[in-house]
C-alpha cells in the first residue's frame, strides 16, 4: 500500500526472480507516473500489478477475493493537518482498528506485515 518512487517494488523484481505476484497500489497517478517514468520502475513487468486509487479499498478488494500475501507493506503518508503540513506516516485512515486488522488478514501465514511509522502515533498504534 503505497508505492512512492517504486523503490522497494523495483528492488524486490530484481532481486526475488522467484516471485511471482506483485501488487501496489498509489493513490496519486502522478506518482506513479514518477516511479515508472524518472525512478526505473518497470511497469510491464508481468509480475507487477500497479493499481491507482484508495489502497484501502484495493485491499477489501483482495480481502473479498481470498487473496493473501507473503509481505505486505503499509508505506503510505500525508499531511497530519493543513495548517502544519508535518509528515504523519500512515494517514489517519489506516490508524483504524479495521484498516490494521484488513492488513493483517492480508498477510498468509507466515508471511510478514510491514508499517511505516512517522510523525507520532505510535503509541496509538500500538494499543490497536
Amino acid at each position: 500500500m503505497g508505492l512512492g518512487a517504486g523503490t522497494l517494488a523495483g528492488w524486490l523484481l530484481q532481486t526475488l526472480p522467484s516471485l511471482t505476484e506483485l501488487s501496489c497500489s498509489e493513490l496519486d497517478p502522478q506518482v506513479r507516473d514518477i516511479a515508472t517514468s524518472y525512478f526505473g520502475l518497470d511497469d510491464q513487468d508481468p509480475r507487477l500489478t500497479l493499481q491507482v486509487g484508495d489502497a484501502l479499498e484495493h485491499a477489501a478488494a483482495a480481502q473479498a477475493a481470498g487473496k493473501t500475501f507473503d509481505l505486505v507493506v503499509v508505506d503510505v503518508g500525508g499531511a497530519q493537518d493543513v495548517e502544519s503540513q508535518a509528515m504523519m506516516a500512515p494517514p489517519v485512515a489506516f490508524q483504524t482498528r479495521e484498516a490494521l486488522r484488513l492488513a493483517a488478514d492480508l498477510v498468509a501465514p507466515g508471511g510478514v506485515l510491514s508499517m511505516t511509522v512517522v510523525g507520532g502515533g505510535d503509541q496509538e498504534l500500538l494499543q490497536l
